[in-house]
């Protein structure tokens, strides 16, 4: 028998990329204990049982900016009033203000009109009762554009599953003359001319003959004019781990231009990279930098010569891992930590239910 208030309806419209990273990946988890008492009930249309609302604490929605989430938070709204729940959206991402384009289809084969998302979401914001996102910079960003309509605005960082990504202590005795380098996230935020995310300097490093590229996607983007690029076809979420551990790659690097949407990313690549075992390289600025915690912190203009030759003494290689596995555990960023269930839990149910342990 169902006690009173002990589902959580998960609303995600794919199982990949951010959905795995925010959802899924955890609620595999929850059903194996890691949320006490509560039940999770995952479905991609709006649930109309109200044997199932009933004893619904809230019901958790992945990134709503589009006409067909706001169908979905609407009938959420007309069914609280009689059962009680609560409604939270979730956001890793600055997707009222992409500027940009993306490469990969379905997703947005077209320019964006952020001006539309900017509406979409106001039709419903005034419904949620929180909103949780992955930065600081991203709740500064919601306040400023949605804050008249929702103020509570959580902050719930990102975390990887060490049940899929393994805790890997890579250590080096030396590394190849011949670099691998990865970058793992998507370079298809950006088409044609566009110069995309990369800091510029830094494309002329992967150009060199010494540097072997590894990236995903379905091609090469024209910004990204590189001799030695490996490219790998895009994976399901659920085998990314084990195919970029397949890559054996030297060093994971995420050399960023400072803009906002950079700014509202979370630290993601860095815990990638710490999984892996293998030292990342993230840019660095002075406020809303989602790699400050890195070891090795890109500051502007930085030389990548400069940083790698360093990187090839076994002792700061190895010293980097460590750093980056103390941050690990510091930080609450394996999935299964009780600092992330607390946090994300909580954010979520807010005052209705307390946690278990």
């Amino acid at each position: 028998m169902l006690q009173k208030k002990n589902i959580i309806i998960v609303h995600a419209t794919c199982l990949g990329a951010c959905s795995f990273v925010r959802q899924h990946a955890f609620t595999v988890l929850a059903e194996c204990g890691l949320a006490g008492d509560f039940e999770i009930v995952r479905s991609r249309e709006p649930i109309n049982d109200d044997y199932i609302l009933a004893h619904t604490a809230a019901v958790w929605i992945l990134r709503p900016f589009l006409e067909e989430h706001a169908a979905i938070i609407e009938h959420y709204r007309r069914r609280r009033g009689k059962h009680k729940f609560r409604i939270v959206a979730d956001y890793d991402d600055l997707v009222w203000d992409i500027k940009g384009r993306n490469m990969m289809p379905p997703y947005n084969p077209q320019p964006v009109d952020t001006v539309k998302l900017g509406a979409t979401i106001e039709k419903f914001a005034g419904a949620l009762d929180t909103v949780i996102v992955s930065t600081e910079w991203l709740r500064v960003c919601w306040l400023m554009r949605f804050g008249e309509a929702c103020k509570d605005v959580q902050v719930v960082w990102n975390a990887v599953p060490g049940y899929i990504w393994g805790h890997n202590r890579r250590r080096v005795k030396k590394l190849p003359k011949r670099l691998k380098v990865l970058y793992g996230g998507s370079i298809c935020h950006h088409a044609g001319d566009d110069p995309g995310d990369f800091e510029p300097h830094w494309l002329e490093w992967l150009k060199r003959d010494n540097v072997e590229f590894h990236i995903f996607g379905t091609e090469v983007p024209k910004w990204l004019e590189c001799r030695n690029i490996a490219l790998h076809e895009p994976v399901a979420s659920w085998v990314f781990p084990s195919t970029v551990r397949e890559i054996g790659a030297d060093l994971y690097i995420a050399p960023l231009q400072d803009n906002a949407f950079n700014r509202a990313k979370s630290n993601l690549k860095l815990l990638e990279a710490s999984a892996l075992g293998i030292p990342l390289l993230g840019s660095y600025w002075e406020k809303y930098c989602p790699y400050a915690e890195a070891a090795v912190r890109i500051p502007a203009n930085a030389d990548p010569d400069n940083l790698t030759t360093q990187l090839r003494d076994p002792k700061v290689y190895n010293a980097v891992l460590d750093a980056q596995d103390a941050v690990m555990e510091a930080g609450g960023y394996w999935m299964e930590s009780r600092p992330y269930r607390d946090r994300l839990l909580s954010a979520i149910l807010g005052p209705l239910v307390s946690i278990e342990n």
